[in-house]
């Protein structure tokens, strides 16, 4: 049996050479001739069935190239800023989808849930500035929540051809929910940065990048 094949199978349909996985946010794409996984992939979908989930997934890829990434010697990439934010984002985010996973919330989507939630009535464009993110990226999120019947497009009270954003009431319990469990999440961090007074340091001088200029 083919991978194309095995994964028809359990009723996801044909995959293409290239698996896609939306992992923090943004589509990663694994070719075989770049990582070898895809056939991995395939034997974890036909032994753990069709609700294997890509947190487990990226969790058991990770664990097997952590035993090789020991022996790598990073050079200057140690010191370097750029490199050394994103290895804490894929440990923050990584984290936070684990926590999420009882409502099945991506760091996205709960960053959206909270804006609105806060400045409900708001734009579609103030919501994609507000989290700096592309409007056509936006659209997709908030179809997304508007069919899980989590938020709502109501036309402007100023401008008709405008939409304005609003929580129903199951997103305002789904986010309810969240917060308990961002709490969670939140302890994780305390204890991986070093304790709170390195967190808090931490979030103070990378709240500077997202200040309004």
């Amino acid at each position: 049996m083919t991978p194309h094949a095995a994964a028809s199978s359990h009723g996801r349909g044909q995959r293409p050479d290239g698996f896609h996985l939306e992992i923090i946010g943004r589509s990663c794409q694994y070719r075989k001739d770049k990582i070898n996984i895809l056939n991995w992939i395939i034997i974890k979908y036909n032994t753990g069935g069709p609700f294997i989930t890509e947190m487990a997934i990226m969790t058991a890829v990770s664990r097997d190239f952590n035993v090789q990434e020991s022996t790598i010697d990073y050079g200057p990439l140690g010191n370097d800023l750029g490199y050394v934010l994103r290895r804490a984002q894929l440990w923050v985010f990584q984290d936070f989808i684990r926590t999420m996973t009882p409502l099945d919330l991506r760091p996205a989507q709960y960053s959206v849930l909270v804006i609105i939630h806060h400045n409900p009535g708001l734009s579609q464009i103030a919501l994609a500035s507000a989290l700096g993110i592309e409007r056509a990226r936006l659209v997709r999120l908030l179809d997304q929540l508007e069919e899980r019947n989590l938020v709502e497009r109501r036309p402007a009270a100023s401008d008709r051809r405008s939409h304005a954003m609003h929580l129903t009431p199951q997103g305002e319990r789904a986010l309810a929910g969240a917060l308990d469990l961002v709490a969670t999440h939140r302890l994780a961090c305390l204890e991986e940065f070093g304790g709170p007074n390195n967190y808090e340091t931490l979030v103070r001088l990378l709240a500077r990048f997202g200040a309004p200029q």
